[in-house]
Formats: structure tokens, sequence, C-alpha cells
């Protein structure tokens, strides 16, 4: 028979490693990244749990995203010496974190990890709101593209864009330096209440590529070009040859795959 009055078992400050899957509204923060001043996504989750662990604590995250942009699916893996597993973890960190911010899910893991190096594939996704106006509770998280779109002629763009391809035309120039050849999965525009959901899923992205990728398929939905001028943007491999990047409020970091 167990001893009634036996002391419960109390795990051992260990380091230990955890990845967590991170959502925000981006319309609370500077962006992910931490900054010397503005509140940013890494900075609050790295304050908080220096609190939490009562020691310094650094982040890594699986990819930046920029003031304004939202996520659901931002993973975020850090290390420390505690006793805590992921489970509590994650109540710690949603017991003092503000709305803004929710821990989805913790895992514990067996070694160190860099979510951006380690990721396969992410999924961003582009809101568009179709009407007169903006509603006020979208305002942060969609932007407005006015009357009903051609979503025919969006697929038959989007298709254009799978694959392995250069595409410089869709990204801030400094950022294609080092390359800009990226892998696209899928593109698919998905209607919804009121508006259309652009989903990009690739290997990586460059900066602005995604809200370049969805000012291009907007212009095509709205008749302002013909679906094929895409592709015609896409080989041209010149920045100038694409339209203006798209706000950040409409962009969210999906999922990422490991």
């Amino acid at each position: 028979m167990a001893n009634a009055s036996a002391e419960p078992v109390v795990e051992p400050a260990v380091e230990r490693h955890f990845l967590l899957t991170v959502a925000y509204d981006g319309a609370e923060f500077h962006g992910w990244q931490r900054q010397r001043e503005g509140t940013t996504v890494q900075g609050t989750l790295e304050a908080t749990l220096s609190r939490i662990l009562q020691q310094t604590v650094v982040v890594r995250g699986s990819g930046r995203t920029d003031a304004g942009v939202h996520a659901l699916g931002q993973l975020a893996a850090f290390s420390a010496v505690t006793r805590l597993r992921a489970g509590g973890v994650r109540r710690a960190l949603n017991g003092l974190l503000g709305d803004a911010v929710r821990i989805v899910a913790a895992r514990d893991l067996d070694s160190p990890l860099d979510p951006r190096r380690a990721a396969r594939r992410k999924t961003y996704v582009y809101q568009l709101h179709i009407g007169d106006f903006l509603p006020p509770q979208r305002r942060h998280h969609f932007v407005l593209a006015g009357a009903a779109l051609d979503i025919a002629a969006m697929r038959t763009a989007a298709a254009s864009l799978v694959g392995e391809h250069d595409f410089t035309s869709f990204a801030r120039a400094e950022a294609t330096r080092r390359g800009a050849v990226r892998r696209l999965f899928a593109v698919r525009v998905l209607p919804m209440a009121h508006g259309v959901r652009l989903f990009f899923t690739g290997s990586g992205f460059l900066y602005n590529m995604v809200r370049t990728l969805a000012a291009a398929l907007l212009a095509v939905g709205q008749g302002r070009c013909r679906h094929s001028a895409v592709a015609v943007m896409l080989a041209a491999r010149d920045r100038a040859k694409a339209p203006a990047t798209l706000p950040p409020e409409g962009l969210w970091l999906w999922r990422v795959d490991l």
C-alpha cells in the first residue's frame, strides 16, 4: 500500500528546451523582433519568461513579422534551467501575458532548436475585405479590396507563381542581394464571408514578398491587369514591374512546419 504521507515528486532544475506556438495581434506591437524602443512580441516573451524563470531567457523565432502583421502559428524556441515542463511554461505565460499574445501550444524538446533554420515550409495568409468600406472590427486584420473580385482570374494568376522562381520583382531590393530564388508549394485564393483569403505556402519568403504578391493578385481580381500579367512580372525580375506593396494589417503568419 502506498504511503499516503509520501512527498510529491519534484522535478529537478536542469536545462530544458522548449518550443512554443504563439498567436498574436500585430496591431499591438512594433513587430516580432526585439528593439531598443517599442514593444515587440519577442521582447515581451523574453521579459515574461525571464520573470517566470528568474533568469535571462533568449527566444528564437521561426521568422520576423513587421509592425502590424499578425500570427496564428509563429514558432518560438528557448532553453532554460528550470523544474517546469512545457505545460507549466504555457500556463505561466498565458497567466501573465496580455490578451494580444497567447501561447497556443508548448512542447518539451530533447535539444536546442532554431525554428528559423529548422522550418521546412511556412504559410502566410493575406486577408482582403470586399465592400464599400472597411468595418471597424476588421480595420486591423483586413485590407479593403472594394467591389467583388474575379476569383477565377486570381486563381489562374496564382498558378503561375507555384514552383521555384526568382522573386526579385516581388521583394524589396536589399532583400535580394543574397539571392531571390524561392519555392512556392501552393498559392490558394479562398472566398470567405465578405472577403477573400490568399494563402501562400513556401520554403521561405523574401522581405515584403507576400504583401507584394497579394498586391499583384488583387490587381488581377480588380480587373486592373490580366491574369497573364503576373507571369510577366515574375519573369521580368524587376521590382518596378510589380505593384506597390500592400499594407501590413492584412498579413498573417498562419503556420510553420518543421
